[in-house]
């Protein structure tokens, strides 16, 4: 395990897929997701060889668990085995379905009973309504980690159902945050960047990302931010 402190201190993005190895065995993996549009932050090898083991080893236990207890309890415990280390969301319903031989409908019905979910939505729901968010990290990976559970389609009517007053932009806004770089997360956590003021960060390659975040956050005020924010623009 390295003991760089981005791993200590950040979780990545994760999600499951099945992958076919040359004898024909397919077995259930963990991946960091490719960001096409470059937005995301793809953690050093080193990271990614000490973070997905751990992950996958997790949800083995989570699949050997479900065909001996309740799906809900078993996914509970795996939830809280990840939380230190990753937002394990996109795949996961659709592959333990495949791995314990069920429907996905019957994976997302246990889903919903767990004390993970409804400990997850009580939160999105309270820091959703507040100007000024506790841990704005925190808010943004726990709505990318729902929304990569369910789908963004049906998130959103997960959202809308639970009186949660998250409209479409904000979400992709969250989502990206939840995949930002250590540096920029860093500095959204600790309140010296704004959290609007990042969702408009450029869209460029993220070591030039992070300089103008930095320089962006140099600025205090919300209003001086922005104001530097526009001036990049031109």
């Amino acid at each position: 395990m390295p003991s760089g402190e981005h791993f200590e201190k950040m979780r990545y993005v994760v999600q499951m897929k099945q992958i076919t190895y040359p004898n024909g065995e397919k077995y259930t993996r963990s991946f960091i997701p490719f960001d096409i549009e470059g937005r995301g932050h793809t953690p050093n090898s080193d990271i990614i060889n000490a973070l997905l083991p751990r992950i996958d080893d997790e949800y083995r236990i989570l699949v050997e668990k479900c065909r001996n207890n309740r799906i809900s309890e078993s996914l509970d415990g795996f939830f809280e085995s990840v939380a230190d280390l990753a937002v394990v969301g996109e795949g996961l319903m659709e592959m333990l379905a495949l791995d314990i031989g069920t429907d996905v409908a019957t994976i997302e019905k246990a889903l919903l009973e767990t004390r993970w979910l409804k400990s997850t939505t009580e939160y999105i729901q309270k820091e959703s309504r507040k100007a000024k968010k506790i841990d704005p990290i925190k808010y943004a990976e726990s709505v990318r980690q729902v929304t990569d559970i369910f789908g963004p389609a049906k998130a959103m009517y997960f959202f809308s159902k639970n009186k949660i007053p998250l409209r479409k932009s904000a979400v992709v806004a969250l989502r990206r945050i939840a995949n930002e770089t250590p540096k920029i997360k860093t500095l959204i956590k600790e309140g010296k960047l704004k959290l609007t003021i990042a969702f408009e960060l450029p869209n460029i390659e993220e070591g030039e990302r992070e300089k103008i975040a930095q320089k962006i956050a140099s600025a205090e005020s919300y209003e001086g931010q922005r104001k530097m924010l526009r001036k990049m623009r031109i």
